[in-house]
This record gives structure tokens, C-alpha cells and sequence, in this order.
């Protein structure tokens, strides 16, 4: 029988993996696509801008309702499955290439998959500390960056490719379509082989997860992060001993505190007094298992107990939940950053042809230097996010953009193609300082959203910070393409909103700090949590 441990690492190893093969899919696909839809299907270039936009379109919509699912049935690993097949599907579309709209609608299909993005983020955020969550946040996108710096090399041999399917012909412009399906097919057999149901118990049956006492993969039981725990090390109820009574639930604990209690009597000759102090015991017992705020076992609920966020109205919901001074702050971080972030990107091909005249091949290695450079930053993050809280790391990130930002805005409208010897170490200088304040502001908001918002509804809050930053994918490439000649119009604006987004962080940023909670149990805004969440351990 495979141990929780290995449970548990293989699970994880699962997600990690979820987000290696879609940093792969950018990165394969993306090259690929303006030679595709223009040589085999003569579209124009406006054609290129709604295949990639379709992607992101579809993600925006799939995540908060594949994250609303995911909060409501909690079977983690149906909902990645779904997600998986529509990415498979996208993907042999995408090869079979019938035509230019066809591959803009496989584009659409693919997108869906993003959704799985966020249910992964969301469970992360269920069953992790907050003082280890953004590490692991941090080695996940850390896991796609090298998707996207290792997606390049499959490029290489792809180009080498020229072969026939039957009816359908293989070749540098159709193979990425098939090899994405492949890959995604894997990812397939691995969720259904090493994926385990965050709510499956100690003997390995899958079951849905409930907030019942019942121990599962990760040492927790309900909602609560805890093993099996001894009593004995937690000294007595009340002033009546229970000894060393090793409990892996509070029905356990009951029937051994009844025996004791029968046992302890017999020895007594007085009928009345043995009613009185059973009564007595029983009374404290019961006190001691229904109070919020003893520090070992937290009272038992069912699932039809614990109150639905939307009882009051969604409306209501949604506008207490997130129209939040500290919640929209961060929303409006992550749009401006994501915005700013693939505008440069989408400008950097036609700017170093223009100014450097490169080609694919230099291209790819600058791309491969800051792929190497944000994965040491990401691992930096990691080990930073101990010692330092989210909110100053996502300052640090955010005024890092900001200086590289306004080096640009001073730097690329002054550069000629005469003069290189300027241009291109002011490219690898604006490079370093892009990619280096980029990991804070993505991993440590995406980690702060989490303890800002509520852990039964983490999977819609994920979905609606994934559409937040699908929009900003969706205007970034449009805004670069109409502006790529406008320089100070095109970077002047994305300065000013790094600037206002700077300000809205000072101005809010006593509000950006998750409320106290235990070291050793998941974190949320509100204070019901907070109370079923205490220390579990000694």
C-alpha cells in the first residue's frame, strides 16, 4: 500500500506537472502560429492577434466556473480530468488545421484547459500553511517557467518534421498541434494514476471529500490540518485525567472518555454521587468537544452544517467577498503587471528586428537568458517568502517593474538601427530588471489573494483572478501591436499605471496583511475559519 507520504508527492508532482505542460504549450505553440495561419491559409496578420486572444478568452470564463465546481463538489481530480480532454481536443484541432477559423476555435477549445490552473491553486491554498504557501506557489510557477524555457528546444526538432497521417499532413506548422495533444494525453494517465482526491482517506479509497473527522491524504481531518493526535500529550479535560488515549477522531474520544468514566465509577458505593459526577463529566466532555477554541479538536460538522457563502444572494456574496479595498488592489496589481509584462513581450520581436535585426535564433536566446534568470528569482522568492511578509516582496516587485519600465520609456524611442552598441546593452539592462521584479509581484500576490479571501470558496476566487489576468493577456497584445510605432504613448502608459498601481499599494497597504492564525493550520479572512483552525499540535 502506497504511504500518505508518497501520496501526497506524487499529487503534488501531478500539479506541478499540470503547469510544466502548459508553460510547454505556450512555448511550442506560440512560435509556430503567425507561419501557420499565414502560409498554409494566407490570413492576415489581425488573424494572429484573435488566435492568441482566443485562448485567454475562453480561460477567463473556464476558471471561475471550473473553480466554482471545484469549491462545491471537491473532486479535485474529475474536474483536471475534464480540463485535461478539452485540451487534448484543442490541440488535435490545432494539427488537423482545416482552416483559419478552425484554428482560432481550437484555440478557444484549448483554453478551457487554463481553468485547471486555478482549481490546482485554489486546493494549494486549502492545504498549505501560510507560512509555506507562497514557497510552494512559488516553486509551481517556477515549474512553468521551465516549461516555457525547455518548450523551444521541441521547436527544433519539429522543424524537421514532414510527414503524412493519412489525410493529414505533419510538418513544422501542424506537428505542434499533435505533439500537445500527446503530451496532454500523458497528463491524462498521470492524474488518473498518480493524482489522489485531496479528501481520500488513510486507506486509500477515493471518496468525496467532507468536513467530517475522518483523517486523509494530508494529515487532516474536516477541514482541520491534523493527524492522528494523543491526548495524553495534551493533559487532561477539565481536572479529570484521561490518560494515554490514542484517539484518531472525536467519536473515538467519546467512547473512551465513557469507558473511563464507568471504570473510575465502579469503585464508588454511592449511587447518587456516581449519577452526579457521570453527569458532571459528561457535561465538560461535551463542553470540551463543542468549543471553538480549544487548542486539539475542532467540533464535528457535516456538510449540510456548514453555512453556503451565497445563503444571502450571490450579488451579496460577490460584492462583500470581492469589492474589497485590499481585494481589488491586489486584482488591479495583478491586471496592470500581467498588462505591462506581455505588452513588452509582444513588442520585443518587431523592436529588436527593427533596431538589432535579429532572427529567431537570437531571439530565442534572449528569451533563454531570462527564462534562467526568472526561475533563480522564483527559487529567491521562495526562500525570501520565509523571513519577509507577501505585502513587501510585492512592493519590491512592483517598484523593480516600475524603474525597468521607465528605463525603457527613456531608452528604446532615443535607439537607431546605427547605432547597436548602445542598443543592445540597454535591452539586456531593461531585461534583467523586467524579469527580476516579475516573480514577487506574480507569486506573492496570487499567495496574498489567497489568505485574503475565503478557504470554502478558494476555487472561484482563483477562477476570478484568472480572468482578471486572461483580460489583461487579451488587451496586452492589442495595445503592443497599435502602438509598437509609438513608442512614448505605448510605454508612457504602462509607466502611469505601474505609478497609480504603486500608489494604490501605499495607500492600502495596512489592509494587505492576512488576519493572525496558527503557524499550522490553512488561513482565511474570516473569523469563523480562524476559530475551527487552531493549533493542533503541542
Amino acid at each position: 500500500m502506497v504511504s500518505l507520504k508518497a501520496k501526497k508527492r506524487l499529487t503534488y508532482f501531478t500539479m506541478g506537472a499540470y503547469f510544466f505542460m502548459g508553460g510547454v504549450e505556450y512555448a511550442v505553440i506560440l512560435p509556430s502560429a503567425w507561419l501557420y495561419i499565414h502560409t498554409r491559409f494566407n490570413a492576415e496578420e489581425y488573424y494572429l492577434g484573435f488566435m492568441l486572444s482566443a485562448f485567454s478568452f475562453s480561460g477567463m470564463f473556464a476558471g471561475p466556473l471550473m473553480g466554482r465546481w471545484a469549491d462545491k463538489s471537491r473532486r479535485v481530480r474529475l474536474i483536471l480530468l475534464f480540463a485535461v480532454l478539452f485540451e487534448i481536443g484543442g490541440s488535435f484541432m490545432y494539427f488537423i488545421g482545416i482552416s483559419k477559423y478552425f484554428l482560432i476555435v481550437s484555440r478557444l477549445v484549448a483554453g478551457v484547459g487554463v481553468g485547471g490552473e486555478a482549481v490546482i491553486l485554489a486546493e494549494i491554498a486549502r492545504f498549505t500553511t501560510e507560512q509555506e504557501r507562497t514557497s510552494v506557489i512559488s516553486k509551481l510557477i517556477a515549474v512553468r517557467q521551465c516549461g516555457l524555457l525547455l518548450g523551444p528546444g521541441f521547436n527544433f526538432f519539429l522543424t524537421l518534421v514532414d510527414f503524412n497521417i493519412g489525410p493529414f499532413k505533419v510538418d513544422r506548422f501542424s506537428s505542434p498541434g499533435l505533439l500537445m495533444a500527446l503530451i496532454w494525453l500523458i497528463m491524462e494517465l498521470l492524474l488518473l494514476l498518480l493524482f489522489t482526491e485531496p479528501g481520500e482517506k488513510c486507506s486509500g479509497r477515493c471518496r468525496r471529500h467532507t468536513a467530517t473527522a475522518t483523517p486523509n491524504m494530508y494529515g487532516s481531518i474536516g477541514n482541520a490540518s491534523f493527524s492522528n493526535i494523543s491526548v495524553a500529550s495534551y493533559g487532561s479535560l477539565g481536572n479529570e485525567s484521561l490518560g494515554s488515549v490514542s484517539i484518531g477522531n472525536s467519536s473515538e474520544l467519546i467512547e473512551s472518555a465513557e469507558r473511563l468514566m464507568q471504570s473510575d465509577s465502579s469503585g464508588m458505593g454511592d449511587k447518587d454521587k456516581v449519577t452526579k459526577r457521570k453527569n458532571s463529566r459528561s457535561r465538560k466532555l461535551k463542553g470540551f468537544l463543542d468549543s471553538k477554541e480549544h487548542p486539539v479538536l475542532p467540533r464535528e460538522e457535516s456538510v449540510t452544517d456548514v453555512k453556503d457563502p451565497f445563503s444571502e444572494g450571490r450579488l451579496k456574496f460577490l460584492y462583500d467577498e470581492y469589492i474589497r479595498e485590499e481585494i481589488v488592489v491586489l486584482l488591479g496589481l495583478q491586471f496592470i503587471t500581467i498588462f505591462a509584462q506581455v505588452t513588452l513581450e509582444t513588442m520585443l520581436t518587431p523592436l529588436t528586428d527593427r533596431l538589432l535585426h535579429w532572427n529567431e535564433l537570437q531571439n530565442s536566446f534572449l528569451y533563454c537568458g531570462a527564462g534562467v534568470e526568472i526561475i533563480l528569482i522564483f527559487i529567491l522568492t521562495s526562500w525570501l517568502s520565509r523571513k519577509i511578509e507577501d505585502r513587501y516582496l510585492i512592493a519590491i516587485g512592483g517598484f523593480i517593474l516600475t524603474v525597468s519600465n521607465v528605463w525603457y520609456l527613456y531608452f528604446l524611442p532615443t535607439c537607431t538601427p546605427d547605432n547597436p552598441g548602445w542598443t543592445l546593452p540597454g535591452f539586456i539592462v531593461g531585461t534583467i530588471f523586467d524579469v527580476a521584479g516579475l516573480p514577487f509581484l506574480l507569486v506573492c500576490g496570487v499567495s496574498l489573494y489567497s489568505k485574503l479571501t475565503r478557504r470554502e470558496t478558494q476555487g472561484l476566487s482563483q477562477g476570478v483572478r484568472r480572468s482578471v489576468t486572461g483580460l489583461g493577456t487579451i488587451m496586452a497584445p492589442l495595445w503592443a501591436g497599435s502602438t509598437v510605432s509609438m513608442l512614448y504613448v505605448g510605454i508612457g502608459v504602462l509607466v502611469a499605471l505601474l505609478l497609480i498601481s504603486q500608489i494604490m499599494l501605499w495607500l492600502s497597504f495596512k489592509w494587505l496583511k492576512p488576519p493572525q492564525s496558527p503557524p499550522s493550520s490553512p488561513t482565511t479572512n474570516h473569523e469563523a475559519d480562524a476559530a475551527e483552525r487552531q493549533p493542533l499540535v503541542a
